[in-house]
């Protein structure tokens, strides 16, 4: 019998009600043992023992319940669209399998559990293969999906595989390391009829140089005829248009092209084959397989993946720059571009930004003009910044990282923030978070970088990786002056000049250093003097504070709700512990 098909959210809440009827109505009056190996034994008719007599009078009992006279098939629909109440993180342990407590409800079920493929199709194996044994022994000749996390189990697991490789649907090889990605490639080297997602992860990222070719796994496409989903780490593959134009998601991380050294027209005539894609993720796989670092954009065609969701791109700045000028990003979705930023790199430029890794032309960048939202962090080293677009239909973040420890390459926040400002300035933005050192951040900076959005409505300011941090007492100051923008211009019916941030609605203060509590003082000021001159009432304010857990708080925060109370429209507090 065929494994059932997902369903709707209406007939799953509707199998679930059948469930808890079953189990907390006397669906089944006589519970199985705790144990996930019971069996039915046969018992002697003649035996009168009152055991066996209340024993077969449950048996009687169950088999006459209405639930349990439903055919077999339509059981086996019912249970296999049950979701598991039982936490199932550990895939050694067996009752953290998602129908395990389906088979302690009664016999009945247990034996439909046991006897039927489709619920030991799934196998998740960590530390010890016997449960992978038992699975493969009951999935009968469902299709297989496999999940290991240990190099060493799946090497001891491999004899296992071979007879029912025809069977494995999906893999999902989850590797420690580098050297332990090798372990699969006595089971992908030969034909894998049926296999449609096939996955490979490492933790390991590259530092420095690419693998050396031995180091690699080889992937073969031709022993993949049916694969639709595909994710590798640290592994050679032919770029081919027969491999691309079949799949859906494509993800290389650390991998190389074979045989290496492709041109880029080459690299793009291939891409652009990649029509059903919706997902491409391409860690340091053009530098490691294209001939040679990208100059001026060559003439080529643009490549425009129509099915894009989902673009990730990780590679030295030169490659990002090189591959934006040749490929359309999607209109919808999430784009990531992380350039990893080397000695050569801080060599030739050593003013690196954002733009270093974005083409010359920026005219089909339109991000750069309509994001109305952002979000940027500075460390020292790293930086990104996340973009969306009105109504979010396009989120893009941008990232500058050191590849290896000890690049000496370090951002401060003053050029974090005119980096930002000189990429994105002329953006619409109506929200802004700040997540960084921003009591480092000179006030000359601070100020030029919020007169660049008139527009903001929304202003969050998050500690950096170290914090909580210190309350910028600048921002105070920012907030209640006047933008560079309006100096020299006439004063308002007020008698003032406009305030900087006119149109700040809502103010967001994360992880700050309580210390004193002082400055809930200059935010005090900070809303009365805009109030005085000009600006909105904020409709939030909001707090967030680290302090000390010895003392009570309660006094002091019910007195400071009293004063900012009637300032903002709600006032929101949070004190954790520091």
């Amino acid at each position: 019998m065929p494994c059932p098909q997902p369903m709707s959210a209406r007939s799953e809440s509707t199998l679930c009600s059948l469930h808890i009827l079953a189990c907390s109505m006397g669906g089944c009056s006589h519970r199985a043992s705790s144990g996930s190996t019971l069996d039915i034994q046969a018992t002697d008719s003649t035996d009168s023992t009152p055991d066996m007599k209340l024993l077969t009078g449950d048996a009687e009992g169950n088999a006459g319940r209405p639930i349990n006279r439903l055919p077999p098939e339509l059981l086996v629909d019912i249970l296999m669209h049950l979701k598991s109440r039982t936490p199932h993180d550990h895939p050694d342990a067996p009752n953290g399998r998602p129908w395990f407590e389906l088979m302690r409800v009664c016999r009945h079920w247990h034996a439909i559990v046991v006897s039927n493929p489709c619920f030991w199709r799934t196998i998740h194996t960590g530390e010890r293969t016997r449960w992978l044994h038992l699975a493969l022994a009951r999935s009968g000749e469902a299709t297989l999906r496999l999940t290991f996390s240990r190099s060493c189990t799946l090497a001891a697991a491999l004899p296992s595989l071979q007879a029912p490789r025809e069977r494995i649907e999906r893999l999902d090889f989850n590797c420690p390391t580098r050297s332990g990605v090798r372990e699969v490639a006595p089971l992908i080297s030969a034909p894998l009829p049926r296999m449609t997602e096939f996955s490979i992860s490492a933790n390991e990222r590259r530092l420095s140089s690419p693998d050396s070719p031995e180091e690699l796994l080889e992937f073969r496409p031709e022993n993949f005829p049916t694969l639709g989903r595909l994710t590798l780490a640290h592994a050679s593959l032919p770029w081919s248009a027969a491999l691309l134009s079949r799949l859906r998601s494509l993800d290389l991380r650390g991998c190389q092209a074979k045989p290496p050294s492709i041109g880029l027209r080459d690299f793009l005539d291939v891409l652009q084959r990649g029509e059903m894609l919706e997902e491409l993720v391409l860690h340091d796989f053009l530098s490691a397989s294209c001939a040679r670092s990208p100059g001026p954009p060559e003439p080529a065609p643009a490549v425009i993946l129509p099915r894009l969701r989902k673009l990730d791109v990780s590679d030295t700045l030169l490659w990002i720059a090189g591959f934006l000028a040749h490929v359309h990003l999607p209109s919808q979705g999430e784009v990531t571009l992380t350039g990893q930023i080397d000695f050569a790199d801080i060599q030739v430029n050593d003013a690196i930004s954002y733009a270093s890794m974005l083409p010359r032309d920026r005219d089909r960048l339109s991000f750069l003009r309509s994001a109305t939202s952002a979000r940027i962090c500075v460390m020292d080293s790293v930086q990104w910044v996340v973009l969306d677009a009105p109504s979010g239909p396009l989120a893009v973040t941008l990232q500058l990282r050191a590849r290896a420890p000890g690049t000496p390459w370090i951002q401060s926040p003053d050029d974090g923030l005119k980096h930002f400002t000189a990429l994105f300035g002329t953006a619409p933005l109506t929200a802004l978070t700040l997540q960084c050192e921003l009591a480092k951040v000179a006030p000359s900076v601070l100020a030029t970088t919020l007169d660049w959005f008139p527009r903001l409505r929304e202003l969050t300011i998050a500690s950096g990786a170290f914090g909580p941090d210190p309350f910028p007492l600048a921002l105070c100051t920012c907030l209640r002056a006047s933008p560079a923008w309006a100096q020299g211009q006439e004063e308002n019916e007020k008698g003032v000049q406009p305030v900087r941030c006119l149109a700040l609605a809502v103010l967001r203060l994360e992880r700050v250093r309580w210390e004193d509590g002082a400055f809930v003082y200059a935010l005090v000021e900070c809303l009365r003097e805009r109030e005085r001159l000009g600006a909105r009432r904020l409709d939030m304010l909001a707090i967030g504070a680290s302090r000390a857990s010895e003392v009570d708080w309660s006094e002091v925060d019910g007195r400071f709700a009293e004063v900012i109370g009637p300032l903002v429209g709600t006032y929101e507090f949070t004190g954790s512990v520091w």
